[in-house]
């Protein structure tokens, strides 16, 4: 498809040699043509600015920063892009041939004005030709809450799912540059909630790597990441409520609060505190432990989530 609107994928880069070369390919081999690809390298230290530049299709548009993070990379993409719609995209992740020209086509009868969202597959590094499929999503035009509470659960929000009006980032603004944990989280509830319909395509795929090493992800999360995972989950929350007040709702943000407070615990005791004052804005009956292994599970039934959260804890510590 070479007729219609420039759509720009921005891709935000750092120390993704590993990746990024494939995560191009992907993009720059779409059925749909008329595409700019904008690459920000946020301060790789690896071969990854050797890897973008050796490729020499026009299209591609390269810029480097120092280490910012994530929002502001993506932030000096969208202000270098030109394109009427955009989907911003992780260094990782590869996109299905047809996907662009689907979520074109599926918003062209709406004069390119809505969002669009298609599907999400998983794969890891040591399985690539393993596609899990994520069906835990409507997969229908909906409105926003129906896609975010969908089973009373917080949603995917993954940045490649959807392609985005430009006019409509202008008007609702872009990423919090504050933020570093879960970003995508008050991004996208912001993007989306004001809007009336949500455009489905079953045409294209968005195909997320898995290649995280399995293990407890408080571990490794600062001090600041769990700060930002809780503003991020608080200004959704507020969001949502906006919108609807309803079990649906409450059910979901609770969910989100639960993952961060699990996060928290028991490396911060005090974060874990604040979001457990947060927990009790909402009814008691919709706090139920998250499930996880099945010892786990185990422990969380004689012990409770506390103590199964510090077995837990240990136990990768001195597994890995």
């Amino acid at each position: 498809m070479t007729s219609g609107p420039l759509v720009s994928i921005i891709v935000t880069v750092f120390n993704s040699e590993n990746y990024i070369a494939n995560a191009i390919e992907s993009i720059i081999n779409q059925t749909y043509k008329n595409i700019e690809l904008v690459i920000v390298d946020d301060g790789s230290t690896d071969n990854s600015s050797f890897i973008i530049n050796s490729f020499k299709d026009k299209r591609i548009k390269y810029y480097y920063q120092e280490n910012l993070g994530q929002c502001t990379a993506s932030n000096k993409g969208f202000h270098k892009s030109t394109g009427v719609l955009i989907k911003f995209f992780d260094a990782d992740d590869l996109l299905a041939p047809e996907t662009i020209e689907a979520q074109v086509k599926a918003i062209e009868p709406f004069s390119f004005s809505k969002i669009c969202f298609t599907n999400l597959a998983y794969f890891s590094d040591s399985a690539p030709n393993k596609l899990r499929y994520y069906n835990d999503t409507l997969k229908e035009d909906c409105s926003p809450i129906d896609f975010l509470t969908f089973n009373h659960k917080p949603r995917m929000l993954n940045n490649g799912l959807w392609l985005i009006p430009r006019q409509l980032l202008l008007k609702r603004g872009l990423w919090n540059e504050a933020l570093t944990l879960i970003n995508d989280t008050e991004f996208f509830t912001r993007l989306i909630t004001p809007e009336d319909k949500l455009v489905y395509t079953s045409n294209g795929f968005l195909l997320y790597r898995t290649n995280f090493k399995s293990g407890s992800l408080s571990q490794s999360i600062s001090r600041r990441a769990i700060r930002s995972a809780i503003i991020s989950t608080d200004l959704a929350a507020s969001y949502m409520l906006s919108t609807e007040s309803s079990s649906r709702v409450f059910s979901t943000i609770v969910l989100s609060y639960q993952m961060v407070r699990e996060w928290a615990y028991p490396q911060y005791p005090d974060l874990t505190k604040i979001i457990e004052k947060r927990l009790m804005m909402y009814p008691k009956n919709y706090i139920i432990p998250t499930p996880s292994g099945r010892l786990y599970n185990l422990f969380l039934k004689l012990f409770g989530w506390k103590t199964s959260k510090i077995i837990q804890t240990y136990y990768y510590k001195f597994r890995y």
